[in-house]
Parts: structure tokens; C-alpha cells; sequence
């Protein structure tokens, strides 16, 4: 996962973010919602949303714990 997507550019553009990741097929649904509380999502509010591919959502729930760990600490 590339580190990038901590970059606080890329999270307050919430497609780039997306297409870092290369899950920009996500956008319409998380385009609106701010990442602040995007990264605070489980994996039952993905599926709530929209987001009903397995894979897809680990691969947000992971991102999110490494955007998470670092807006934690202060480092965004």
C-alpha cells in the first residue's frame, strides 16, 4: 500500500485518493463523506454504504487504519 495515501492532498481529494488505492470505481459513493470520519468506518458501515465487494472493503479498512494510526498521532 503506498504511503502516499496519508498525504493530506490526496485525503482531502477524496477521488485521488481513491484511484491511489484503485478503488476510483468507489467514488460516487465516498466522495461526499470526510475522511476524518471515513477512516473511523467498519466493515459493516462499507457494506452499509454501498460497498458490497469483499476485497474492496479490506483494502479501504486497512488504508484506514494506517490514515487512522497517523492522524492519531498528530503526523496529519
Amino acid at each position: 500500500m503506498p504511503l502516499e495515501i496519508t498525504s493530506l492532498e490526496l485525503l482531502n481529494n477524496i477521488p485521488a485518493w481513491l484511484k491511489t488505492l484503485r478503488l476510483h470505481k468507489y467514488t460516487d459513493i465516498l466522495s461526499s463523506h470526510d475522511w476524518k470520519k471515513m477512516i473511523y468506518y467498519d466493515d459493516v458501515e462499507l457494506e452499509r454504504i454501498g460497498i458490497s465487494t469483499v476485497g474492496a472493503r479490506r483494502k479501504l479498512l486497512k488504508a484506514f487504519a494506517i490514515v487512522k494510526e497517523r492522524y492519531e498521532r498528530g503526523e496529519i
